[in-house]
């Protein structure tokens, strides 16, 4: 070979085909898939939640009993949450009380038998109450009571 010559080494790789041992790669992007931005009113629903979670809280301490391992428990935990949260509302609003009942489990309304049932226990305990008037007796047409 005359001198200003090189030899012809290996012939390069043509372009997009995929190297030895590794798996070819798509064409496009490889950018990671983009992340919705987090709505603002999710972050203040969650935000209020969380008060919710700190009033109920503070509001089961006294239920524990003083110096338990309870007690000392929902302690700590409400001046975590209040560090982050703020403080907790005195009682909760007909709005709180509204997103609590979205996330309560469906109850069944009692069969007419289970709720007469239970109407009879609850008056066997002088519970009944039914807010009517007592039942009167029978009278017949045109006599006075």
């Amino acid at each position: 070979m005359p001198d200003g010559q090189m030899t012809p080494g290996p012939s390069p790789m043509p372009m997009g085909a995929p190297m030895p041992g590794r798996p070819p790669i798509p064409p496009g992007t490889t950018a990671p898939a983009t992340v919705p931005p987090q709505n603002a009113g999710i972050r203040a629903r969650g935000m209020h939640l969380a008060g919710i979670i700190l009033t109920l809280v503070k509001s089961a301490v006294p239920m524990m009993g003083n110096g338990t391992e309870e007690e000392q428990d929902l302690l700590k935990v409400a001046g975590i949450l209040s560090k982050r949260f703020g403080q907790a509302q005195p009682d909760l609003t007909r709005q709180e009380v509204k997103i609590m009942g979205e996330r309560a489990v469906p109850q069944s309304q009692p069969s007419p038998d289970q709720a007469a049932a239970i109407k009879a226990r609850l008056g066997q305990m002088g519970l009944g109450g039914g807010g009517g008037a007592p039942p009167m007796a029978a009278t017949e047409p045109g006599k006075a009571a």
